[in-house]
């Protein structure tokens, strides 16, 4: 068996040839991503920041967060909380079981239940999104409370707020603080 001899140059070249091929792969796999069209419709439509929250990453393809935007509170307040709609497209129920906030030392998923007469807040360990539905976090039932709130959070800024889902996907979104009537303030 006879063996081919390539020079230190060629081999050099080759390896060169071999990387650069990889790199235009992934390249043209990327720009081909439904994750990049998506981002590319929400951020084009989205006029209205309260309408939609922003900047998605490693993000779930089957769902999408509408209508998010985080309660204004007074300075010294201790708690706040993010209100949105998740719309589930895939096939499967989807689970968000946590979420973290750049603002809040503790964030956990809370819904109103009645309770001897009462409405009481209580953590839940997920909050599910059935498959091909949406389920709508809102002031009075499902939210995400934000606890022991590191600053005040003022209408017309924004906050980051990271949904961790069971599959291990996440999805960073900047949410727009607003006003919410003093009726519904109440729930929280």
């Amino acid at each position: 068996m006879k063996r081919l001899k390539i020079s230190q140059p060629e081999c050099w070249l080759n390896v060169i040839l071999i990387v650069l091929f990889g790199v235009l792969i992934a390249l043209l796999v990327s720009a081909c991503s439904p994750d990049q069209a998506a981002n590319a419709d929400t951020s084009s439509s989205n006029s209205d920041k309260a309408a939609q929250a922003t900047e998605t990453t490693q993000s779930t393809p089957s769902v999408q967060v509408t209508e998010a935007y985080a309660r204004a509170v007074p300075p010294n307040s201790p708690a706040s909380a993010v209100f949105l709609t998740l719309h589930n497209n895939g096939e499967q129920e989807q689970r968000l079981v946590s979420a973290t906030s750049n603002v809040a030392n503790v964030v956990e998923l809370h819904n109103h239940v009645k309770q001897d007469g009462m409405m009481q807040m209580r953590k839940i360990d997920h909050i599910s999104i059935p498959a091909k539905g949406k389920t709508t976090l809102k002031p009075g039932g499902l939210h995400i409370m934000l606890i022991q709130l590191q600053q005040p959070l003022v209408v017309d800024s924004t906050i980051a707020v990271t949904l961790h889902f069971a599959d291990g996907s996440e999805q960073a979104l900047t949410v727009p603080v607003r006003e919410i009537s003093s009726m519904m303030q109440q729930h929280h």
